[in-house]
């Protein structure tokens, strides 16, 4: 099994599958597999899908959106308890997505 923390496993026939919030990520930025997607914050190989804004933080807003989703080494997720360094996480995600952005045409 992969290294990816985001699977689930059917227990009832051995498949497995993505969670929603990773899924939505793939797709936004055109991954087959995980195990191509890299850390946004120091370009290891990525673990988790990680919510800039946490799931349990209230508010309506959509969190599995992929302005809200990073792809993060087991470390470096680690580390996202601390503001400061979700905010370069964050910092890291919005330059992606505008460079994703112009690479597309849209600005």
């Amino acid at each position: 099994m992969s290294n990816f923390k985001d699977w689930i496993i059917d227990e009832t026939d051995g498949s497995n599958f993505l969670k929603n919030h990773t899924k939505i990520f793939m797709n936004y930025w055109g991954y087959d597999v995980p195990e191509d997607v890299s850390c946004m914050a120091c370009h290891s190989p990525a673990v988790d899908i990680h919510h800039i804004k946490g799931r349990g933080m209230g508010s309506s807003d959509n969190k599995d959106h992929p302005t809200n989703l990073a792809s993060l080494c087991r470390a470096c997720h680690e580390k996202t308890e601390s503001k400061k360094f979700n905010a370069f996480v964050y910092t890291k995600l919005l330059e992606r997505i505008i460079d994703k952005v112009e690479s597309d045409g849209r600005i």
